[in-house]
């Protein structure tokens, strides 16, 4: 679990009800719950992203030649250092109750609005199918690739509602860059068929919104959530 260090004074929350044994077949199940999640759970993520709430054998990443990709050339490298190394594990185990302090850093380029974060966010969401999809039948990993890949897309939406705000930018431009994110190949297939409406109430919302190009609808929502 986590606990988030900053202004949201957020409570720790534990993604494990007790302690949780991985192997097997298990750890196709863990693979597919750091990528995403089933429609109906809180988070995009199941087991969330951050490296920083786990625990690493050293033997196994130095005997598979495992690296941190840089920040600098791809978005959360986090989770594509996780996958990795999920492939190459055997057996994992959840603990009940651990967390750690998450201090949220406002110069990352994963927080922090970059003009090129929805090119590198597409980048990401490519290399992450391709790690994948040599693991796990594409049947099986759809649906919690969908649910990553529309969060990204709430995430880049939002970041251009706020920086329009803050840069006073009008929305003529605002709803032009939306407008790219939201017919972006990769988002627009990921919510064709994807049963949005299962989402948090929330995310059901904006990811309507998304797919339906409602750009008011969906400023109108970042507005709200910030005031």
């Amino acid at each position: 679990g986590n606990t988030f260090n900053d202004e949201d004074a957020r409570l720790p929350k534990s993604y494990f009800s007790e302690d949780t044994v991985f192997e097997n077949d298990g750890m196709k199940q863990l693979l597919l719950g750091v990528v995403g999640a089933l429609p109906h759970e809180p988070d995009d993520s199941r087991y969330g992203v951050s490296v920083c709430k786990n625990l690493f054998k050293r033997e196994r990443i130095t005997a598979c030649d495992l690296a941190f990709l840089s920040e600098r050339e791809v978005l959360s490298e986090d989770t594509l250092f996780m996958v990795d190394f999920i492939k190459h594990a055997t057996r994992a185990v959840g603990v009940e109750g651990a967390h750690y302090c998450y201090c949220r850093n406002g110069d990352s380029l994963s927080k922090s609005y970059k003009r090129d974060r929805f090119e590198k966010s597409l980048l990401f969401l490519n290399k992450l199918k391709k790690r994948i999809e040599d693991t796990v039948c594409e049947a099986e990993y759809a649906l919690y690739m969908d649910r990553l890949t529309q969060g990204f897309g709430r995430v880049l939406c939002s970041q251009e509602i706020v920086h329009a705000k803050d840069e006073n930018i009008p929305f003529s431009v605002l709803r032009a860059r939306l407008k790219e994110i939201c017919n972006a190949p990769e988002i627009k297939r990921a919510l064709k068929t994807y049963p949005w409406y299962k989402l948090p109430i929330k995310q059901a919302v904006f990811a309507f919104a998304m797919k339906y190009n409602q750009f008011l609808l969906q400023k109108m929502l970042v507005l709200i959530r910030d005031r």
